[in-house]
């Protein structure tokens, strides 16, 4: 294993660290714009699919009648239809922010190595490097592009429907969300947990990649002075 420690973090926020990344997001604010309206609607959608469901339970099933239903089922329809082209739209958008950026990612942190001295590269293993570049790029590209669209909506999605909750039945409602403040506590405290661990586990893997950058390009040297032997005892223990 290499013997290279990065720096350790323990925030689980960094504004500074966020600050710096503005500048890639504006290239595609046409699609940020894109995603997060049809996502509002799309919580709409979401909302008004249970209640068209109970509005046919309780005219159409439950008193036996049919008066009105051909109106229903078309709009129904078209909802449905409207939701399947959103939802389309959104994964599209979505998915040309996460390609372009980690692609504008790659680049700046390409073009920021060539600027740094020869010191950096004797003291940091490629295979480290390679790990960063390759593997962290593609998980920001891909929390941002989804993991913020994902928080917008369901940030809508709860306050409508809480909303609804309130106009139908406000005692009902009230009542579940007592249960809202400990399932935050229990979302910050397993967050953070994970967290944790995720960034454990980057840490491990590109220490992993360091190891057998290492390995492939000293194997020359490996069997020159007969240490195969070694180098897997060292490895694997």
């Amino acid at each position: 294993m290499a013997a290279y420690e990065e720096q350790e973090y323990n925030r689980p926020f960094s504004f500074r660290i966020w600050a710096k990344m503005f500048p890639f997001f504006k290239p595609y604010k046409k699609y940020f714009c894109i995603t997060m309206g049809l996502n509002i609607f799309l919580a709409g959608v979401d909302i008004l699919v249970p209640l068209f469901q109970s509005y046919a339970i309780d005219h159409f099933i439950a008193e036996h009648m049919l008066e009105g239903l051909d109106l229903f089922t078309l709009l129904y329809v078209l909802m449905i239809v409207f939701q399947t082209v959103s939802v389309y739209w959104s994964v599209h958008a979505a998915t040309t922010i996460e390609m372009n950026l980690g692609r504008d990612l790659k680049q700046a942190q390409f073009a920021h190595l060539q600027t740094l001295s020869f010191s950096y590269y004797n003291t940091t293993p490629v295979g480290y490097i390679h790990a960063r570049v390759m593997s962290d790029t593609l998980r920001i590209a891909t929390m941002v592009a989804w993991g913020l669209v994902d928080m917008f909506w369901a940030l809508i999605y709860v306050v409508t429907v809480f909303a609804v909750m309130f106009f139908l039945n406000a005692g009902l409602a009230l009542i579940i969300m007592l249960v809202v403040p400990g399932i935050a506590l229990l979302t910050v405290y397993f967050q953070n947990k994970i967290l944790h661990w995720n960034r454990q586990v980057r840490r491990i893997n590109a220490q992993i990649t360091s190891a057998y950058n290492e390995g492939i390009t000293g194997v020359k040297t490996s069997k020159s002075m007969v240490i195969e032997k070694d180098n897997d005892e060292a490895f694997f223990s």
